[in-house]
């Protein structure tokens, strides 16, 4: 006879899990006490919750007893919280805002949770939350006292759907995710709708998933990783760094940043991707209002900066750039934002030497493969080959970054790491007003990447290339030109700094790769943050960094560096069109903002170059 339920026996310090083929509930009973001057409890039962029905924000009040205080009132119970939470997430829990106080964890046998119980000291309304909005987690409260005890789960913070407005910081969809949607009219979030949790578009946010991918010198000094934050607005931020998969060691550092300070964190060289398949080499970054991140991947006499996209402004749909012939591999690397993602890599055609590694196979040139990843996992891609054009697609959104491991270009004197973050697909452009590096006369490279068949590529109105999907054309830049770019379809600009010509030659450079933004990606504002040289062979050296902008004509007046009108700027037009450009230098190791008074959109560009090293990356990017 089939029996309608199944007793457990628990013991008091046994932590166990259920799992069943169908769906059932259990019900789990507080015993009668065995002796009330010892062991103060009463019956009492509780519906235990799912896993599924796990939730990341928990509002509850502590109640009181019966029984009269000799003071008056009611005596209060003695309350504790069984939490049970993924054991790389534990760190990050809050009561009441604060981490907990030294809890003792028990992990549960044959799966990766811990749990543990507090006691909740006061008598009132508290909470227990998580620092990252992603991570669910178990909560159950129980009281006892002489001869009477309570037991229920806690119940999560309700939320209510709201209409969205851009960048509103707001889980307008109760999905547990902020601003993840691009309005593209895609379904970003694969949920079904389309466009109902929208992020305002620009590169500020408040959540942020970073990985450095390998780059590799004669010499290494093993210097730390560079992680830059500054804060957009005029309130300080709240600030979580931390590296959930990684323990060497580990990291959770949370830290006030003030606006106008640039907050640095120098991160172990370990967390830099080495070689080929899966790590846990994510830092996620989470602030409690908008700020910008930026990564520096140094070695000595190797280094690039990238400016790293906010959650809400990923895709699942990108094509990579490197730059080849490559002296050391070209390389690109996949972070998921979520459990259980599906990427499907898709290889370039035609491509010479190029082989690929993942899952205990290689992968040739044209091949497709699929990893899957979990949240904070990275796929590290490589090979001797050009990687340009290769495909990833995700079926949830991922951040893809791409370049070369080391490499120079067109000059033998130096070679640098190249890396900048991948624009999703949907953020590409037809219109580009493209001006060359400053201080050089070598010029500079361009690839120009389609991600649509039949896309014809012009430069000042002339065709220089068709396109097919995954394709890419090169042009080469003069020094002392500008040009205006357009594409019959959506395109992906990447601009390549040329080698220094020479080890003691005075114009001091080193390769490196800044992603264009069309004039649709132009943006109103934008906060940076100069980085701090700390490589080379002088150790008095710094960069001199330059601040490219562009801006339509009539507009330039309306511009604000800091607050503050430019200096005798030498705005120049840019080809034949109706913008202008300018450029002029900044302070290193400070946060700089660039504003116009009349709400006019501009182009950003950051270079920084010194001795057989450079970094660029855009100051804004409106997606």
């Amino acid at each position: 006879m089939q029996r309608d339920f199944q007793q457990i026996e628990v013991g008091s310090f046994q932590y166990s899990h259920i799992q069943s083929t169908r769906p059932v509930q259990v019900f789990q009973y507080v015993k009668t006490t065995a002796n009330k001057d010892t062991d103060n409890a009463d019956p009492a039962m509780m519906l235990i919750p799912p896993v599924e029905q796990w939730s990341r924000n928990y509002q509850f009040v502590t109640p009181r007893t019966g029984q009269e205080a000799p003071g008056g009132g009611f005596e209060p119970f003695q309350t504790f919280v069984m939490i049970a939470i993924a054991r790389n997430d534990r760190d990050g829990l809050r009561l009441d805002g604060v981490p907990l106080n030294n809890p003792s964890w028990v992990p549960l046998t044959g799966i990766a949770i811990s749990a543990t119980q507090i006691e909740i000291g006061t008598v009132g309304r508290h909470s227990l939350t998580h620092i990252d909005e992603g991570v669910y987690f178990q909560a159950l409260m129980y009281g006892r006292a002489d001869r009477e005890s309570y037991a229920l789960p806690l119940v999560a913070q309700g939320c209510v759907p709201t209409t969205q407005t851009d960048g509103d910081n707001i889980d307008n969809d109760c999905d547990g995710s902020i601003d993840e949607e691009v309005c593209n009219g895609i379904d970003d979030d694969i949920d079904g709708v389309v466009d109902e949790d929208c992020g305002d578009g620009d590169a500020s946010g408040t959540e942020f998933y970073v990985t450095y991918m390998e780059n590799t010198v004669e010499y290494p000094q093993d210097l730390d990783l560079e992680l830059y934050i500054a804060v957009v607005g005029s309130e300080r931020a709240t600030v979580t760094v931390r590296v959930p998969l990684f323990d060497e060691p580990s990291y959770d550092m949370t830290t006030m940043v003030e606006p106008g300070v640039v907050q640095g964190y120098g991160l172990t060289h370990r967390l830099r991707n080495l070689n080929q398949g899966i790590s846990g080499k994510t830092i996620y970054v989470r602030a409690s209002s908008d700020v910008v991140v930026y990564g520096v991947n140094k070695e000595k006499f190797s280094n690039d900066a990238f400016l790293v996209y906010p959650q809400s402004a990923l895709g699942t749909d990108y094509y990579t750039c490197s730059w080849a012939p490559s002296t050391l591999d070209t390389e690109f690397a996949v972070v998921a934002t979520a459990d259980s993602t599906t990427v499907t890599i898709t290889l370039p055609n035609n491509r010479a030497n190029l082989q690929v590694e993942a899952n205990g196979n290689v992968y040739s040139s044209g091949q497709s493969f699929t990893v899957t990843l979990d949240r904070f996992q990275v796929y590290q891609g490589q090979s001797e080959g050009d990687l340009t054009g290769t495909r990833v697609r995700a079926n949830r959104g991922v951040a893809v970054y791409s370049g070369n491991v080391r490499t120079l270009i067109e000059y033998s004197a130096s070679r640098d790491h190249l890396v900048q973050q991948m624009l999703p697909t949907g953020a590409y452009g037809t219109t580009f007003q493209v001006v060359p590096f400053p201080d050089r006369t070598v010029g500079d490279s361009l690839r120009i990447v389609a991600s649509t068949s039949n896309t014809g590529v012009f430069v000042n109105g002339a065709r220089i290339d068709t396109l097919g999907a995954g394709e890419f054309a090169s042009y080469s830049l003069s020094s002392s030109s500008s040009v205006t770019l357009t594409a019959s379809n959506p395109v992906m600009v990447v601009q390549f700094v040329k080698s220094q010509d020479g080890r003691d030659n005075t114009e001091k450079a080193d390769p490196s790769m800044f992603i264009i933004p069309s004039v649709d990606n132009y943006v109103t504002s934008a906060t940076f943050a100069t980085p701090v040289y700390t490589g080379g062979r002088d150790p008095d050296e710094d960069y001199l960094n330059f601040v490219t902008l562009i801006i339509q004509n009539g507009q330039q007046g309306n511009v604000r560096v800091n607050g503050n009108s430019l200096v005798n700027p030498d705005w120049q037009r840019v080809s034949s069109s109706d913008y202008l450009t300018t450029t002029f230098t900044v302070e290193s190791g400070r946060s700089h903002t660039v504003t116009t008074t009349s709400g006019a959109r501009f182009y950003g560009r950051l270079y920084g170059r010194a001795d057989r090293e450079s970094y660029a990356f855009p100051i804004g990017f409106r997606f």
